[in-house]
């Protein structure tokens, strides 16, 4: 049932789309083979992927600190 509600890397990205995963070998939680599935998924519609490893010391909550940084750098500034 999960399988059939999860469209998350089914989409067609717009020209020119650059798309980072970022994972870990470390995650328990959400395998890091899930994130090269949906990278090769996306890139099959065009997009342009690349999945980052925060390493096999990483769970799922180190994992996503540290990929902050790298996210905080990617969001547009106001001005």
């Amino acid at each position: 049932m999960l399988r059939a509600n999860d469209r998350t890397c089914d989409w067609k990205p717009g020209r020119d789309v650059r798309i980072t995963l970022y994972s870990a070998t470390g995650d328990r939680d959400v395998p890091i083979a899930n994130t090269r599935s949906c990278a090769r998924q996306l890139a099959g519609h065009g997009a342009r992927t690349t999945v980052v490893d925060q390493g096999a010391d990483a769970d799922h909550y180190r994992s996503f600190l540290r990929s902050a940084p790298s996210l905080a750098r990617a969001l547009p500034v106001a001005r």
